[in-house]
């Protein structure tokens, strides 16, 4: 019976890790290969989608090539993937934009914003008292416990 073998990526926020193992889970080849984080603004940390694949596919090219394995050998690919990144897409699965990373806090005014407005309707205020000293102090509160 021919070996048959199990390739796992790490796509983590730095970069992607390969590795090939057999199925005794015996690691047979890894590579890695990192990739930018881009920091447009304050706050923003976005990731090029095409920079990600194109490390995914060098790095199983590269274990595949080291360890001079068929592709036909592989029985399985897992992908481990970073935490929650936001990539919008078109009909066409394009992407529309720089792949936003889980680094990313361009929306922490407005949702700290959101929530010191519950805060203020849960405690039987009305949302008149929006910009009062009770809301600036919630909205304080709450960017502090974010630091």
């Amino acid at each position: 019976m021919d070996k048959r073998y199990i390739l796992a990526h790490d796509t983590g926020t730095g970069g992607d890790k390969a590795v090939l193992a057999d199925l005794r889970g015996q690691i047979i080849e890894s590579a890695y290969q990192p990739y930018d984080l881009h920091y447009p603004r304050p706050d923003w940390v976005e990731q090029d989608p095409d920079e990600l694949w194109t490390a995914v596919a060098n790095t199983t090219r590269l274990v595949l090539e080291k360890a001079r394995i068929d592709p036909e050998a592989i029985l399985g690919v897992g992908i481990s993937a970073q935490m929650f990144n936001l990539l919008p897409v078109d009909e066409r699965c394009q992407p529309l934009t720089p792949m936003l990373s889980w680094l990313d806090v361009r929306s922490l005014a407005w949702h700290v914003g959101v929530l010191c407005s519950i805060r203020t309707i849960k405690s039987g205020q009305s949302r008149s008292v929006k910009g009062s000293a009770s809301q600036s102090s919630c909205c304080h509160q709450l960017t502090r416990a974010r630091r």
